[in-house]
Parts: C-alpha cells; structure tokens; sequence
C-alpha cells in the first residue's frame, strides 16, 4: 500500500527499533520523529513565563534552549556558561520545555524563562525570542530537530553537544543536511565527543571546536584527602554512553588491598543497568549516591 505522509511519529518505548523497522521498508529518516518532537502535529503554544523576557536592551541578547532544567550534568554546565555570560554583561533569555530545580538558580540571578512544549515556527513565543536574539544557544545534540527549525534564521547559532549515545538518532544524510547551515557553528564539550561525532558522521576536523565548560573556580573548595580511603567519583546523569558501567567495572576489577583502601561513588539520576547492579552488590567500596543538587556536588 502507497502512503503519502509528512511525519511519522513513532510513540513507544521501542522507538529505535521501529525506526529502524520504517528506515529498511524505504521511509525516510528525516520525517521520523518521536514525544519530543510532537510540536511538528500539535500547535501547541501555551507558555509559562517568569521574569521580564524579551526586554529591548542595548546589551548583546541570547537566547538559550534547554530541553529541561535539572540537574544533570549537561545542564549543569550550561549553567556555569549562562552564568558566565550574565557577568559579563549579556542580556540572557532561556527557554525550556521543563522546569525544575536550576529553575529557581536562574531566577535569582535575575535571568528569565519561557517554559514551553513547542520550539518551531508554529509558536508565537518562539518565533518572538528568536526575532528579540541576537545570538542563539541550542545545548545537547537531543535538540537535532530544533537546529532543522532554525535553518534560515540570519543569526549565530550556536549547537553545544554533550552527549555520544544519542548519535544513532540522526543519520548522516540528516547530519549532512544541518551542516549545510552557514550560520550554525557547532561545539563539542570535550575532544571525546569530538572525535566520536566525526568518526561517525565523517565531516572534516574544522567543523567541530571544543567549547569545555566546568564548575566555576569560585565554588571549588579546596579539601584534605584523609589518609583512611581515595575515594572516587563518576558525576554525571546516569543513561546509555555516560561511561557508569564502565567505572563500576573498573572498580570490581581491582585487588582487595585496593578496594579497601578506596570508595567509589556513581553522583547523578537515572538507574544503572542490571549487570552493573550485580556488581554493586559483590562489592562494598561502590556507592550509588543518587541525583544530588548542584551547589552540592563540590561539598560531597
């Protein structure tokens, strides 16, 4: 049976698989989208807003897009550059399709959000803080749809990536595509993200900088090691790629001598897989410490 469609729209868990299922029966890649991208069916343009958005001010104006605002570990880091950007005197608007806790982080700074479900055209919200920006912000490589709605705005464009397991979402025709771009620049948060995306995607070494953003210096607080135990920290939200699974490993590996004398901590939400959950219980010295604030992951 022919059928004439714009967007397919795959709302289940298994994802991934029926993506792969509608790529190999000839749909194309660029018009399967899924939750996340719901704004291409539904216009829905309710917005939450908190502070004085969209001020007309003589300051450079940017504008930064966040799927969410808590605190994982891309977030946070977007944190410290928005943090970074407000000091030196830049006009700063977020908007975000989920609040929490950075939320309220922002707002005493002064900086304000629209909360919204909808980043495309469709939303008048949208269409108004991309008019107002003089530069703009996407972080994490999960925004690929929005950097599409973006394509032809005559404004900097800037497309922080964080993440690797993510990459198998977009193919590289689609990739292809967005780098066609000429306003888009694109930063990596390390030379690991760089070099995976490149291997993967093919693109030269100049398209990709890296742009690393860590704690500010102001809130690291010099500590003593005791001379009981080292311990060790994997800080980050826990999911596909981040690495978890390997630390946990890693740390059953070593001797007895060696895991006496050291902790060794996963900080961050989400839930470890259940082969690494074997591990953690046959050995002591592993610690899963959960999702902690950011003002306190320097003081743990």
């Amino acid at each position: 049976i022919n059928l004439k469609y714009d967007f397919v729209f795959c709302m289940s868990f298994f994802y991934l698989d029926m993506k792969e299922q509608l790529i190999s029966i000839g749909v194309p890649q660029s018009i399967i989208f899924d939750l996340d991208h719901i704004e291409k069916i539904i216009n829905y343009t309710e917005v939450r807003r908190y502070g004085e958005a969209l001020e007309n001010v003589e300051e450079k104006k940017i504008l930064v897009f966040s799927i969410a605002l808590n605190s994982t570990g891309a977030n946070n880091v977007l944190f410290t550059m928005i943090s970074l950007l407000h000091e030196a005197g830049c006009s700063i608007t977020v908007m975000a399709k989920e609040e929490s806790e950075i939320k309220h982080k922002l707002l005493q700074m002064g900086i304000p959000i629209l909360i919204t479900n909808v980043f495309s055209n469709a939303n008048e919200y949208f269409r108004d803080a991309v008019k107002w920006a003089d530069e703009i912000f996407v972080n994490t490589f999960w925004m690929f749809a929005l950097i599409k709605e973006l394509d032809g705005i005559n404004k900097k464009i800037h497309w922080w990536i964080h993440e690797i397991g993510t990459i198998r979402y977009i193919g590289v025709d689609y990739f292809d595509e967005i780098l066609k771009n000429k306003n888009l620049h694109i930063h990596a948060v390390s030379k690991t993200v760089k070099n995976t995306l490149k291997n993967h995607y093919g693109f030269r070494n100049d398209v990709i900088d890296i742009f690393s953003c860590g704690f500010p210096e102001k809130i690291v607080r010099k500590r003593a090691f005791s001379n009981k135990k080292i311990i060790f920290a994997c800080i980050g939200h826990i999911g596909y790629g981040k690495g978890q699974d390997l630390f946990i490993r890693a740390a059953a590996g070593l001797s007895k001598d060696e895991k006496d004398q050291s902790e060794f901590w996963i900080v961050g939400a989400g839930e470890i897989d259940p082969d690494s959950k074997k591990f953690v219980s046959e050995n002591e010295c592993i610690f899963i410490k959960g999702e902690v604030e950011y003002e306190n992951i320097s003081s743990l």
